[in-house]
C-alpha cells in the first residue's frame, strides 16, 4: 500500500498576522526553509512520497514556491478550496484520489512521531480513522476545590498543572469514512469522528510522546524559529 498525505495549508492564520497578511501560515520562514518545506522533507524521509496539498488563502504562493516537490523527492498534486471547506470538508472532492488509507496531517505543525508505527496501529486494529494524540500540560489560574460527597470542601489545589489529551492535528483515515462527508459545507474532523462514532465506527488513537509543536500564534512562531537548528537535526538528521 502506497503512504500517502493530504496537507491541509488553507487557512487565514489570523493569529499570525500581521506576518500572514503577506504570506500564508504554511511558508512562515524556519531557518532557510519554511514550515511546509520542513515537513514535505520529513514525510519524504519518512516514505510518504506521495503528497497532496489543500491550498485557500494566497494559496498561489504555495504552489509557485513548492511547485511539484521533486526538488525535495516528492510527488506533489494540489486541490484548490473556492471556499474554506474545514479541516474534513476538501477530502470528499479529493475521493478518486485518495489510497484506502491515508495521512491526513494540517499544515501548521512540526512533529516526529513514527509514521510507521502511526500506521500500523491504525490497520492492525482496524480503526476507521486513529487520532495521532499528545499529552500536554495546562496551569489553572485559580485555586482548585475539591469536594466531597457532603458537598464539603476536601482538597485545595493553588494553580495545578493539569494533563491533558488533544488531538495533534494529524490522522490515520481508512477512505470509506470520506462519505460522511457533505459536499460543499464546511465540515470539521470533530464532525467527521462524531459522524463515524455515531454508526458505529472504531476511533482509535496514537498517543505520541516525541516532538510536536503547533504553530498557530506568534509566540509559538518564534520560539520554534530560535530553537529550529536543533528541531531540524532531529527531524531530518542535518
Amino acid at each position: 500500500m502506497k503512504k500517502q498525505v493530504v496537507i491541509q495549508a488553507g487557512g487565514k492564520g489570523k493569529r499570525l498576522r500581521p506576518h500572514t497578511y503577506v504570506l500564508p501560515k504554511p511558508l512562515m520562514p524556519l531557518g532557510d526553509s519554511t514550515l511546509l518545506e520542513t515537513n514535505i522533507k520529513w514525510l519524504c524521509k519518512n516514505g510518504v512520497v506521495n503528497q497532496i496539498i489543500t491550498l485557500g488563502y494566497l494559496g498561489h504562493l504555495i504552489s509557485a514556491i513548492i511547485d511539484n516537490g521533486s526538488q525535495y523527492g516528492a510527488e506533489i498534486d494540489y486541490y484548490s478550496e473556492e471556499k474554506p471547506l474545514g479541516t474534513a470538508g476538501s477530502l470528499v472532492n479529493l475521493v478518486d484520489e485518495l489510497e484506502d488509507h491515508f495521512l491526513l496531517m494540517n499544515g501548521d505543525l512540526v512533529v516526529d512521531l513514527d509514521i510507521d508505527k502511526f500506521k500500523e496501529t491504525h490497520l492492525d486494529n482496524n480503526y476507521d480513522i486513529t487520532v495521532g494524540a499528545f499529552t500536554t500540560q495546562h496551569q489553572i489560574d485559580y485555586g482548585v476545590l475539591g469536594l466531597d460527597d457532603r458537598k464539603l470542601l476536601k482538597t485545595f489545589d493553588e494553580k495545578p498543572e493539569i494533563d491533558t489529551l488533544v488531538a495533534m492535528g494529524v490522522y490515520f483515515i481508512n477512505k470509506k469514512v470520506v462519505s460522511h462527508i457533505p459536499s460543499g459545507s464546511p465540515f470539521g474532523m470533530d464532525n467527521l469522528i462524531n459522524q463515524v462514532l455515531k454508526g458505529g465506527g472504531r476511533v482509535g488513537i496514537f498517543h505520541h510522546q516525541g516532538i510536536w509543536l503547533d504553530i498557530g500564534r506568534l509566540k509559538e512562531l518564534s520560539n520554534i524559529q530560535e530553537e529550529y537548528s536543533r528541531i531540524e537535526s532531529l527531524l531530518l538528521g542535518i
